[in-house]
């Protein structure tokens, strides 16, 4: 363990193991799950810290974290195993938590990248929207106009407008208005190709529990974790939903069933949520 390097340029394995740190990229959780599943296999029993006082587990810790493995050698050789196995267990919790802050900050970027083309969405109307509120002005004083001077109002739009250009101003504000009301979650299946790349490592290196509230998510999260055991990536029409809020139901369900993408993203967003909340 102590010797097993890349090339002799290498860091030790034990020193790569101990250096994990939040990313906020697929690459980077899936580089803490490939410590994680290292320490896993190692497969120290919990059962060795039965016993210790806390604190000695803390300084044994501490003494994995600063040495190196020339100097773990030097240490007798009880030192150096207590060592050992007291990292190998510590570190696959602190590496759990590490995880779970990363796919915090992935869902975090996703949604603000999603403000930011809702944004850009709302910005590249802008010039459309000044053109047709311009044309209702227009449209509107000739209306006032000759409804003060006793004229016929539709005579008078049909001089100056005309109604089939009036009937196309009316069909602009109606399309603009759909295009303005865009929101983020319009746009957050872009990430979904993100998260696909470590997601159902996720998913299956996390022991989630949590009470009935959670029972939702956990239950959606049993069906993903089966679905990508299977290869399955097409839709399904018994996906669980529950764990839905409001403002996603419209995106993941629609006229012709589940929007499978929209589903895994909105549970990723629901597991990131249940994780922060203290629910899972």
């Amino acid at each position: 363990m102590l010797s097993d390097t890349v090339s002799s340029r290498a860091l030790t394995r034990f020193v790569w193991l101990r250096g994990f740190e939040s990313g906020a990229t697929s690459n980077a959780i899936n580089d803490l799950l490939d410590r994680l599943d290292w320490l896993r296999a190692v497969a120290v029993p919990t059962s060795v810290l039965e016993g210790v006082p806390l604190h000695r587990v803390a300084r044994l810790r501490r003494q994995g974290e600063r040495y190196f493995a020339d100097g773990l050698r030097d240490l007798p050789e009880d030192r150096r195993l207590a060592i050992l196995a007291v990292c190998a267990l510590e570190w696959q919790a602190a590496i759990a938590d590490v995880v779970i802050e990363s796919h915090d900050r992935i869902v975090g970027k996703t949604w603000k990248a999603a403000e930011r083309r809702a944004d850009t969405t709302a910005g590249d109307h802008r010039a459309s929207v000044a053109e047709t509120l311009r044309g209702f002005a227009d449209v509107g004083t000739t209306m006032l106009d000759a409804r003060s001077a006793s004229r016929s109002v539709g005579a008078s739009v049909d001089r100056s407008i005309g109604w089939e250009a009036f009937a196309q101003l009316v069909g602009n504000a109606g399309e603009l208005t759909g295009k303005l009301a865009v929101e983020p979650i319009n746009f957050v299946t872009d990430g979904h190709s993100r998260f696909r790349r470590y997601a159902p490592r996720l998913l299956t290196a996390l022991d989630l529990q949590g009470g009935r509230s959670a029972a939702p998510v956990l239950n959606a999260v049993t069906a993903l974790r089966a679905l990508n055991a299977a290869g399955d990536t097409g839709t399904r029409p018994d996906l669980p939903t529950l764990f839905l809020r409001r403002k996603w139901r419209a995106h993941v369900i629609g006229p012709e069933g589940i929007d499978r993408k929209n589903w895994e993203v909105a549970l990723l967003f629901a597991l990131r949520d249940g994780l922060r909340s203290g629910d899972l």
